[in-house]
């Protein structure tokens, strides 16, 4: 596909993750919805 869009983040496993992100095509785009992220800092230490 040439989009992916994640919405439950906080569901899935980094090994998930990684597989639907391979999925997407060259240019594709991938979109992660994050309703609890404050800032992008915030994503580097979030737990999975």
């Amino acid at each position: 596909p040439d989009l992916n869009i994640f919405q439950d983040f906080e569901g899935l496993t980094p090994n998930i993750l990684a597989r639907t992100i391979e999925t997407v095509e060259g240019g594709g785009l991938v979109l992660l919805l994050l309703s609890s992220l404050t800032s992008l800092t915030s994503l580097y230490t979030m737990v999975m």
